[in-house]
């Protein structure tokens, strides 16, 4: 099956799931989605947010496979689910599994892994991770929105490596109009 992305797109902007719930960033669950779909990423974790969300199982399962997707939905309370998404049949169920162990969820999620690295077991402040302000200023310098996309951290020694990966997600999505 040829998979013309143009229309998986449009498809997902229209769709009334996964809506960012600030409106500093209304697409960013759609564009983690668009770039599993698109082939950037292996898999990825979208937050569907809204009022009475949870009651939105089926509809949300019919979505994700009417998109091509293989997913494990996760109910987190009533208005909010969580679906861990991908082309590939296996990386849902391992995604679900690995949810609590952050340097192999984040190799799943498609960061680099001197990223994931940095991050570390996710206790925060971690000295390798690159400052805030710092990496505010490198995304402005390459022309990237800090708040408005799907990223990671980056790390202090390896930024300048991990930043294309950035760059090519946000071409990806400036290409099919999802920014």
């Amino acid at each position: 099956m040829t998979r013309n992305l143009h229309q998986l797109a449009t498809q997902l902007k229209e769709a009334p799931y996964f809506v960012g719930w600030t409106s500093s960033s209304p697409l960013i669950q759609k564009q983690m989605i668009f770039l599993v779909l698109s082939g950037d990423k292996l898999a990825s974790n979208p937050i569907h947010f809204k009022e009475g969300g949870a009651n939105q199982v089926d509809e949300i399962e019919k979505f994700l496979t009417d998109l091509g997707l293989h997913y494990k939905i996760t109910v987190q309370d009533n208005d909010s689910l969580e679906a861990f998404i991908s082309l590939d049949s296996h990386l849902p169920d391992l995604l679900k599994k690995t949810s609590d162990s952050p340097l192999l969820f984040g190799l799943l999620l498609g960061f680099p892994a001197t990223a994931v690295q940095a991050f570390g077991d996710n206790t925060l402040p971690s000295k390798d991770l690159m400052e805030f302000d710092d990496e505010r200023k490198l995304f402005e310098d390459a022309g990237l929105p800090y708040d408005d996309m799907p990223t990671f951290r980056l790390s202090k020694l390896h930024a300048n490596e991990e930043l294309p990966i950035i760059k090519r997600w946000w071409s990806t999505l400036a290409n099919y109009d999802l920014v």
